[in-house]
């Protein structure tokens, strides 16, 4: 799955240097033709995606390139920061090449691209497209200050609320659905959960009205679907009758506990769940029940 690091030379076929395994951000660049996975992104590899670093100086580095090794700096020869590892390199291992850096979209919305060394750069592609990054995590408020990322959690609600009723009809609805959202069909596995390709089209506005289209098609089948539309709740404070589903987030509110679905004027999440409170009073009995049948 991890390729080790190879150690750069020169066009010039100069030798290459050891001594690059002893830097703190020293990291593997993973194989982009083999399937990448969030295990394999593991260590230093996902603390340097999650992370922004800061810089050190050559000295830390013991003047030595941050990938083959080779002296760099003062008489030895020209270098160059790495933004992605805060390290330097020598010429042959850092080409200029720019790219987006996970850890700064993250944390800053920033989606400005970077000048890397080479190695940084080729990690980055290979994971690119793989869901590695909780932002409930790793950047919480991000919900507060970008409006995209809170609407598309909105909606990524709703996916996985619509992919309880949908896994269990039939499989070629399951397939309709996924192909709405391939190749981002990981999409209704969590809300969380972001790879950086999602991200950057989040940022590009492309990604909202893609969910949005899996949603509605979702909402339609389990409306005109005699199984799904029967896998509703009735609203226990006003018992109106009405069938609700906990994917009508604007109407509805879904206990996060026992997932009891109310219209949203009866119940809040300030006010007891009485599902909640049956079950309590339930086990309560249950145990007392069990004490004075103890005859010790």
């Amino acid at each position: 799955m991890v390729d080790d690091i190879q150690s750069a030379s020169s066009s010039n076929g100069t030798p290459t240097f050891s001594g690059a395994s002893d830097l703190d951000h020293d990291f593997e660049v993973l194989n982009s033709e083999n399937f990448v996975t969030s295990k394999s992104v593991e260590g230093k590899k996902r603390e340097l995606l999650i992370r922004i670093p800061i810089e050190k100086g050559m000295r830390a580095q013991h003047y030595k390139c941050g990938a083959c090794g080779r002296p760099i700096g003062m008489l030895y020869g020209k270098s160059r920061l790495c933004n992605f590892d805060k390290l330097y390199y020598c010429l042959d291992c850092h080409l200029d090449e720019e790219v987006i850096i996970p850890s700064r979209v993250i944390h800053n919305w920033d989606f400005r691209k970077h000048k890397t060394c080479t190695r940084a750069k080729e990690l980055i592609e290979a994971v690119e497209s793989t869901p590695l990054f909780d932002l409930k995590e790793l950047n919480p408020k991000i919900y507060d200050h970008i409006k995209e990322v809170e609407e598309v959690q909105k909606q990524r609600i709703q996916l996985q609320i619509l992919k309880s009723y949908l896994w269990t009809c039939k499989k070629d609805i399951c397939e309709q659905f996924n192909q709405r959202l391939w190749p981002q069909d990981h999409l209704h596995e969590s809300v969380h959960i972001y790879s950086l390709s999602d991200l950057v089209l989040v940022h590009a506005g492309t990604l909202l009205p893609k969910i949005k289209t899996a949603v509605q098609f979702g909402i339609d089948h389990v409306r005109k679907c005699f199984l799904c539309s029967q896998r509703g709740f009735i609203c226990e404070v006003c018992r109106s009758g009405q069938v609700l589903h906990a994917f009508d987030t604007k109407e509805n509110f879904q206990c996060p506990k026992c997932y009891a679905v109310f219209h949203k004027k009866c119940m809040n999440a300030q006010k007891p769940c009485p599902k909640c409170q049956r079950k309590f009073q339930q086990a309560r009995r249950n145990t007392e029940r069990r004490v004075s049948d103890d005859p010790k």
